[in-house]
């Protein structure tokens, strides 16, 4: 008899090591970066946990008509925290289209999911994290770096 499926399915885990994370070299904010780092390191919160995507963005998603219809590259599936998805969205979301659009895509996700997380903004710290500590300056445009920092600062803001 084979594995059940969650079985199969490897556990959450960082793509970077939180404990060793410093502020970019880039950044002209070093000290957003170490509240955020230092934040980050803290006790990840329980909440639900699912099948997670874990490079849930935009260009990930498949569209018909208004409507979406497949969600594609599961290469990074998981079994973690439902905020790690909706995180990576945001922080996307924030990138391409600015803050106003990851708010919204939060107040909706709120609206119609059953795994809307109250950590949502520790798993947004965890996820820029994660994801953009190693990122070398030439590799985006000064504009999209602030407006990284934009949004983290505004992530920040929702935390005690």
């Amino acid at each position: 008899m084979s594995d059940p499926p969650r079985e199969r399915i490897p556990d959450y885990r960082n793509y970077n090591d939180l404990g060793s994370a410093e502020p970019p070299r880039w950044s002209r904010r070093p000290k957003l970066w170490e509240r955020a780092i230092e934040l980050a390191r803290g006790e990840p919160p329980d909440g639900p946990r699912c099948f997670i995507h874990r490079d849930f963005h935009p260009e990930n998603t498949l569209w018909s008509r208004g409507k979406l219809t497949g969600i594609v590259d599961w290469t990074s599936g998981s079994w973690g925290p439902a905020a790690v998805d909706s995180a990576h969205m945001r922080w996307n979301l924030a990138l391409t289209y600015g803050l106003d659009a990851a708010d919204e895509f939060l107040r909706l996700h709120r609206l119609l999911s059953s795994q809307a997380s109250e950590d949502q903004p520790y798993w947004d710290l965890v996820t820029v994290l994660d994801s953009l500590v190693d990122l070398e300056p030439g590799e985006w445009s000064r504009f999209d770096l602030e407006r990284l920092e934009r949004y983290l600062k505004s992530v920040l803001a929702q935390i005690p």
